[in-house]
């Protein structure tokens, strides 16, 4: 056995905590995707309800986790108050701006993703970032502030033996592994690692480069989906609508009833249904004392209401406007409509609050990969751009307000038009190029004057 604190230690640590998440993890996604399993009271009926939900699209665990996501877009990072334009550079030769979506999306989805800064530079010059799943990654924090150890794992399938590739990546060194295992299987106990020497080396960033992203983390507990709390509403949506599909096939046409009939046999005993209705047919009892009726189908309505009521639900718990929901909105105030957009609005800067840390751990490591120097966490921000409903005008007279107060320009464009930095560089130049123009035209005005116009 491995002595404790080495690679060889960690990797077994680790990989055995990140197999035994496997299941969980599976499980989030086929919650988050739509592969329910079957409501209790139906078994064997998996694919009765997957089959459901494709045709009625009701499951709401992805709306409610997305919803967040939609309004969170990183725009870019100060240092010290003044956008830094190294750390944008890199984010952008990394196509990270789609990138980062993924990240939130699945952290939001699966409860936590990653982001892996490799030193080496990529087809754009500048050091790699790429999103993890955590299917395939896993962090530990060390106690107090010894920072975090991390496991990156996935299967090489492109030579004549598929190898399964484990990075134990710590702040000191990073130490690769490889071992046999058949492409498309499961993962093994206990896999043959081999120490791969040319893969490993030190580690230049000094600290470990997979960075966490972790949904509404605490302190002694797992985190959770952000669409957790509403998983017992989810439930109880698919029973449902596993009853009233049942109701459905059963009662959802009007059955005939008779009295009075002399109900034929065939040559076996059996008896056989004399009537069978149709246009063109007409039903004859010759017992005067004989009756027809029909029973009334069953009234499917409280169920549909049922449903709609738990869609409510689940936007309360997991806060959520009801106009993500539905399309159309009865009895809902513009204020009531307001007061649910401002708890989403409450939801997504708890998260950038999170998300926003971790952001910024990812460009300091980025930072150090490109050989810059890296600012102290106190010293940096990340700008987020402003997506809420506000209209224009509203966006406007906003604007004018605050310039009362002298605010710069370049925050005003930033808060209220929602500029990018490269917008407001671009702007800022045009900006003083008019007013270049502009002196220069009041100069010459002015010795016009004094000279008489000549």
């Amino acid at each position: 056995m491995a002595n404790a604190g080495t690679p060889e230690w960690w990797l077994d640590r680790l990989y055995k905590k990140l197999r035994a998440r496997q299941p969980q993890i599976k499980t989030y996604d086929k919650w988050y995707s739509g592969e329910h399993p079957a409501p209790e009271g139906y078994p064997q009926a998996d694919e009765l309800i997957r089959r459901l939900l494709d045709t009625l699209g009701l499951n709401i665990l992805p709306r409610l986790s997305d919803a967040g996501v939609e309004r969170m877009q990183v725009e870019g990072f100060n240092v010290n108050g003044k956008n830094n334009d190294d750390i944008w550079k890199i984010w952008q030769g990394n196509n990270f701006d789609a990138a980062s979506q993924m990240v939130l999306q699945e952290k939001g989805a699966l409860s936590e993703s990653y982001v892996l800064v490799d030193p080496n530079l990529n087809a754009a010059g500048v050091p790699t970032m790429t999103p993890e799943h955590p299917e395939q990654a896993y962090v530990e924090q060390l106690p107090a502030s010894q920072g975090r150890m991390g496991l990156k794992v996935y299967v090489d399938d492109t030579g004549d033996v598929p190898l399964r590739y484990a990075y134990v990546l710590g702040a000191d060194e990073i130490s690769v592994y490889a071992a046999p295992t058949r492409s498309g299987s499961g993962w093994a106990l206990r896999p043959s690692w081999e120490f791969q020497e040319s893969l490993s080396g030190a580690n230049p960033l000094d600290e470990c480069p997979l960075v966490p992203f972790t949904n509404r983390p605490r302190m002694l507990r797992e985190p959770r989906p952000e669409w957790w709390p509403a998983l017992r509403i989810q439930r109880r949506i698919n029973k449902t609508l596993m009853d009233r599909m049942a109701m459905q096939d059963e009662g959802a046409f009007k059955a005939l009833w008779a009295s009075g009939l002399d109900i034929p046999e065939d040559e076996n005993g059996k008896a056989v249904q004399p009537f069978r209705r149709a246009i063109d047919r007409m039903m004859v009892n010759e017992n005067p004392e004989g009756k027809f009726g029909q029973f009334e189908a069953d009234d499917i309505r409280q169920m549909l209401l049922a449903v709609k009521d738990d869609v409510m639900a689940g936007a309360i718990v997991v806060p959520t406007p009801p106009d993500q929901f539905l399309g159309e909105i009865v009895n809902v105030s513009e204020g009531g409509l307001e007061a649910a957009r401002d708890s989403l609005t409450r939801r997504v800067n708890l998260h950038k609050m999170y998300d926003g840390e971790s952001f910024e751990t990812v460009a300091r490591l980025t930072l150090r990969a490109a050989g810059k120097e890296s600012p102290s966490a106190a010293a940096m921000t990340t700008n987020w751009v402003d997506l809420e409903n506000a209209t224009e005008g509203a966006k406007a007279d906003a604007a004018v307000k605050w310039s009362s107060l002298r605010v710069p320009d370049e925050a005003l464009w930033e808060k209220f038009l929602g500029a990018t930095p490269e917008q407001i560089k671009l702007w800022k130049a045009a900006s003083d190029e008019q007013l270049s123009r502009e002196s220069a035209v009041g100069v010459k005005a002015v010795r016009d004057a004094a000279s008489g116009g000549v």
